[in-house]
């Protein structure tokens, strides 16, 4: 490109020559997080600067930032010094080269605008000058954007055609490094395999997915972090949250399973985790069971567990205890003897301005609010019954899987469900059958196969012996447990149902109240 052979007079400054500059310094990916890229351009540009005998009034930096036409990533940096040229703020941008600054054409158009309205100048250490005051100048400048724009157009078509090449290989497609795996995706990390093992297996016996993850951090078993800032070890390491280790429990790579990640657009702001389409074996190894990982994604995306995904639940008996009050006293058509059935949440009770005494928690029926129950007593009582019902060998033997399950049934009828569903897009796609026979067939298979995922994951879910049961005393083991564990092990245990006050009884609590049936049938008292 042609250089400036004088100096220009900057429009609304009144001053000749280039005298301020800012340097502006980019790089696409920063493998290392270190930021060292974008610091040797800046140091090549205050080079630039002494020889031009420049004063550099600011330095603005977009590290791990791509400027190509395919990214979408904003550039803050870069929207802030053109904001502050137009403003004024100094008379010429320096940088490494013309492809730092854009590799957009668009965008240079925009940069020959800017000079058009302000006089600024652009003087790069590779690219030479931009003298966009002349008819050559612009011409060379549009030329070596077309250029960069080029570059970066072929270098995302071979990344795109390695990436499907490694598709039909099962092999890794690229990206930040996989919790689990080491760099490139294709060799299990153990520590953090089995991390992820001890999470699905804690997750499979009911346990929150926020009292896992601060075990792991407690643990200093830290996520795989995204953004690369965080691998600076002077800034606080990433943790795990309810969220991201749902996300990462929900991969199918876990299984060995090759899936594009497709977002989710029904997604709230509990439930951001991506859809997956899946592909076929991957050539990583797995680091979970495939019936084990169908088994937690079911767990995972039951619709009760999606909304509350960052719960952490305190009380014992929130959504297990369920409201024993016949429907028939509600006016209803309901038969006789039955009962309400809703799920009990809690409660605050007392202790306000306006409810004097002292502040309480009591549990109400979600559904009609029609009953509510002391908390404290309930719960107390419900503990001191299930630690007696687990330290029975008979209820412990019921609970814990003597024998493997045989799913391999199920696993082949899989199977061929999903061949056919590959055979229905062949057949759509030559057009042998039209949207809608496309569009039935296909909702068919796909229900067949949850029915299958559902018995898979039913057969997993038994699999996962629970540590209470398998304690020297395992009523004591459970009393001393976190109230996760207690919740799940009172899930599998018993139902409570919690019965009208008795006429007459007054406010005070009474034990009759509360129904507990084992699970499988028959009566505490059976014991």
């Amino acid at each position: 490109m042609s250089a400036s052979k004088a100096p220009a007079r900057f429009k609304g400054t009144g001053r000749i020559g280039p005298r301020r500059c800012v340097i502006y310094s980019r790089i696409s990916a920063d493998k290392e997080g270190d930021a060292q890229g974008v610091a040797r351009q800046e140091d090549d540009c205050r080079a630039l600067a002494k020889r031009h005998e420049f004063e550099v009034v600011q330095v603005y930096r977009d590290n791990d930032i791509s400027a190509s036409t395919k990214s979408t990533k904003p550039r803050p940096a870069y929207d802030a010094m053109l904001d502050a040229a137009r403003a004024g703020a100094f008379e010429a941008i320096l940088s490494y080269s013309n492809s730092r600054l854009t590799r957009r054409p668009r965008e240079f158009e925009d940069l020959i605008d800017l000079h058009e309205r302000t006089g600024i100048q652009f003087h790069t250490v590779a690219s030479g000058s931009f003298d966009l005051s002349t008819a050559d100048g612009r011409r060379m400048a549009r030329f070596l954007a077309g250029e960069a724009t080029a570059e970066a157009e072929r270098t995302s078509e071979r990344v795109r055609r390695a990436k499907a090449e490694n598709v039909l290989k099962g092999e890794y497609r690229g990206g930040p490094r996989p919790f689990g795996y080491e760099n490139g995706g294709m060799k299990v990390r153990p520590k953090e395999a089995e991390a992820i093992a001890y999470a699905a297996s804690a997750v499979l016996e009911g346990r929150s997915l926020a009292a896992v993850a601060r075990e792991l951090n407690e643990r200093g078993i830290r996520p795989a972090s995204t953004n690369r800032k965080d691998r600076d070890l002077k800034k606080t390491p990433p943790r795990w949250k309810a969220g991201n280790l749902r996300d990462m429990l929900l991969r199918p790579r876990n299984a060995g399973i090759l899936a594009h990640g497709l977002p989710n657009r029904n997604a709230t702001t509990n439930n951001s985790t991506k859809k997956y389409k899946e592909i076929g074996p991957a050539a990583w190894p797995a680091v979970l069971d495939e019936d084990v990982w169908r088994a937690l994604k079911a767990v995972l995306t039951e619709q009760s567990r999606r909304t509350n995904v960052n719960s952490d639940v305190r009380w014992l008996g929130t959504g297990i205890y369920r409201c024993g009050v016949p429907l028939t006293r509600e006016n209803t058509d309901a038969p006789e003897g039955e009962v309400c059935g809703g799920k009990l949440r809690t409660a605050p009770h007392g202790g306000t301005g306006s409810r004097k005494g002292p502040r309480r928690m009591l549990y109400r029926c979600s559904e009609r609010a029609h009953l509510t129950v002391a908390q404290e007593s309930t719960d107390a009582y419900v503990l001191g019954q299930v630690a007696e019902l687990v330290r029975d060998p008979r209820i412990v033997a019921g609970l814990s899987p003597t024998t493997a399950v045989d799913v391999q049934p199920e696993r082949d009828a899989r199977a061929v469900l999903l061949a056919r569903l590959k055979r229905t897009d062949h057949d759509y796609d030559e057009d042998l059958i039209d949207a809608r026979r496309h569009r039935e067939k296909t909702t068919k298979l796909n229900a067949e196969l949850a029915a299958i995922d559902k018995k898979l994951a039913d057969a997993a879910h038994r699999s996962a012996s629970n540590p209470i049961l398998g304690a020297p005393d395992p009523g004591q083991a459970f009393l001393d447990a976190p109230v996760d564990i207690q919740r799940a092990v009172l899930a599998s245990v018993v139902r409570v149902t919690v019965t009208p006050q008795t006429v007459g009884r007054g406010r005070a609590w009474s034990s009759d109240r509360i129904r507990l049936e084992p699970v499988g049938g028959g009566a505490v008292t059976d014991r």
